[in-house]
């Protein structure tokens, strides 16, 4: 992993983007595996799925019309399993393109499973099963929009991703009045904050902040610790998204206490980036280098690269602004190098704006430190970079998704 440097005492400012957490959609860690009720663990259940498959309507509507009560046992048990299911798909960390396949995989599950309860439903007459089966695969339905939505965005495909997120919205907000019926007010509140997630990305980070509050809120009425330090740091993020790191650090500071109670090290650091970079856009580089350095050992503990890169990133502007100019190039090329390693978990943008700020920066450190011979060599590098697909380039950095990078104009002026 990452060798941490020696603390630098914050001396000055100078020049710099800063870079934030991501948006925590699905949940955070490693390791998808779909386990939902088997024949050899129900066997009844079993039985009915396996009818189901064989087109056998008739027998498989005699078994639950039989064991209606077993049945509905077993229906719980899917829509708990549903959840966890989500959530671990949420913790892959990787690019958009790369789920694709684990939606497919829950997709029919989810299918193959719809007809038990449409079948339970037609047998005993009762709805709420069935509905509250609707609402979850609803949410999961709005997730995959925005999966795809970012997608299309990472391959410059605007018009489809914006048609892909208003997809994701329509379909989330279907979900609510399920949830609601259904008294799931953590499936209600899952809604309210992708629903946030999709409004910031199609460029109304308002209705965004608004939808994130109502997540928040309903934790807060369920006394959920776990969630409510998600949407606080969702709402952290916003707000430096939106350049309000004030804002974004009354919600970081109370979303890294809350994770680190609830135990979700992934959710933690990047709370914890988040106040280190919300210290770095006020210019108070002691507590941004305390704070990034405690993220930085929170996600290797956490084993969450995408962090790790954004942090070692941040880090090297810390030592930057401090006019540590050796220490500030040797944590970005430890940052530059960490993209290049593991790219899959980062969007084609970040990768492409990182590398063209990192490639500048490390061209601005050597000519600090007069090693003119390296600045030319990251100039050529930069230079090359340019040239290779331009008209990308020029679009990847003035992507608005990556609002979380900020330049410190007043800074620069003083450089």
């Amino acid at each position: 992993m990452f060798r941490q440097r020696r603390s630098i005492a914050p001396r000055g400012a100078a020049a710099s983007a800063t870079l934030g957490a991501a948006f925590l959609i699905l949940s955070s860690a490693a390791g998808a595996s779909f386990s939902w009720p088997q024949a050899s663990e129900n066997d009844l259940f079993g039985q009915v799925l396996s009818l189901l498959d064989q087109g056998k309507q008739v027998e498989a509507e005699s078994l639950v019309r039989g064991s209606a009560r077993v049945i509905a046992g077993s229906l719980n048990t899917v829509l708990d399993e549903i959840d966890r299911d989500f959530d671990e798909l949420g913790r892959q960390k990787a690019r958009s393109d790369l789920l694709d396949k684990q939606f497919d995989q829950l997709d029919a599950q989810l299918h193959r499973y719809e007809k038990l309860f449409q079948l339970h439903k037609k047998v005993t007459g009762r709805k709420e099963y069935l509905r509250h089966f609707e609402a979850k695969r609803l949410r999961i339905e709005g997730a995959r929009h925005t999966t795809r939505a970012d997608l299309f965005w990472d391959t410059l495909d605007y018009d489809q991703a914006l048609r892909a997120y208003a997809q994701a919205i329509q379909t989330l907000r279907a979900a609510i009045p399920l949830a609601r019926a259904a008294g799931d007010q953590k499936l209600l509140a899952s809604c309210w904050n992708n629903i946030g997630y999709a409004e910031i990305y199609s460029g109304s980070p308002g209705a965004g902040i608004h939808s994130y509050s109502r997540s928040l809120k309903i934790a807060e009425r369920r006394k959920d610790v776990v969630y409510r330090g998600l949407y606080l740091l969702n709402l952290g993020t916003a707000y430096l998204y939106i350049g309000r790191p004030q804002d974004s650090l009354r919600y970081s500071l109370q979303a890294a206490e809350l994770t680190q109670r609830s135990g979700r090290q992934t959710w933690e650091a990047n709370a914890l980036l988040n106040v280190g970079t919300a210290y770095l856009a006020l210019g108070d580089q002691s507590n941004a280098r305390d704070y990034l350095q405690r993220a930085w050992k929170k996600a290797e503990e956490a084993k969450d690269r995408r962090s790790l890169g954004r942090i070692v990133y941040n880090l090297a502007l810390v030592a930057a602004r401090a006019q540590d100019w050796q220490e500030a190039a040797r944590w970005m090329e430890q940052a530059l190098e960490w993209y290049q390693q593991n790219e899959e978990v980062y969007s084609r943008a970040e990768q492409a704006v990182v590398q063209h700020h990192a490639l500048s920066f490390l061209r601005d450190a050597c000519l600090k430190l007069n090693d003119l011979e390296k600045a030319e060599r990251y100039e050529v590098r930069v230079a090359e970079l340019r040239s290779k697909d331009p008209q990308k380039q020029v679009a990847y950095l003035a992507d608005p998704h990556l609002n979380f990078y900020k330049t410190n104009r007043e800074a620069k002026k003083t450089r």
